[in-house]
């Protein structure tokens, strides 16, 4: 009687074991997929950004144009994205603006930092000056602490923009920072805040 008990037990507890691991699979993919949409929309540090350009030992402009300033961390998986964005910007704006890419080479890096993808296509971008900041000490200077932090000044140098060009991590698509930094570049229009920017730390 005991056998038949304990074969009469089984299928439930077997069905029992099935909903208990359907259960803590389905919380770990919840919990996953907050984890990774929070983190997504989290944004870096915003620059410290000097308000009237005052020149840089590396970024020389005197086209007449505005100047727009991007940094970039070569090893950030953001940073595709946000050149990806840039190059809708430059395709928008027509060669009205002077575009400067400040690219992170820490102290003692090897050459790959020169060498990525992200760094390859920047430099086929269309007038985009591409400068290796070796120890980031010009980032630090401009005040820059987060990969993919736009600074745009106008003609005369006053600050018309700073944030991202993207609307999260590594995401791509239009979104308001692009669409204020061309109508600052087109329009001469100044946003009322900074926007978020979204990259990994410099």
């Amino acid at each position: 009687m005991k056998d038949v008990v304990m074969n009469l037990n089984q299928p439930i507890f077997a069905r029992w074991q099935t909903k208990t691991a359907f259960a803590v699979w389905m919380a770990a993919l919840v919990i996953g997929y907050l984890t990774l949409t929070g983190f997504s929309s989290t944004p870096g540090q915003s620059a410290e950004a000097i308000q009237q350009w005052a020149g840089s030992s590396v970024i020389e402009s005197s086209s007449g144009k505005p100047l727009l300033i991007v940094a970039i961390h070569p090893k950030c998986m953001c940073s595709a994205a946000t050149v990806t964005e840039l190059e809708q910007v430059l395709l928008r704006c027509n060669g009205r603006v002077d575009v400067h890419a400040l690219v992170l080479v820490p102290q003692a890096s090897d050459e790959s930092f020169k060498d990525s993808a992200v760094i390859s296509r920047l430099q086929k971008l269309p007038s985009v000056d591409v400068h290796f900041d070796i120890g980031g000490n010009e980032l630090r200077r401009l005040g820059l602490h987060t990969s993919g932090n736009v600074l745009l000044y106008s003609s005369t140098g006053r600050l018309l923009y700073n944030g991202g060009i993207t609307y999260a991590r590594g995401h791509e698509g239009d979104n308001l920072g692009e669409s204020q930094v061309e109508d600052a570049i087109l329009k001469g229009q100044t946003p009322q805040t900074d926007r978020p920017v979204f990259g990994c730390k410099l």
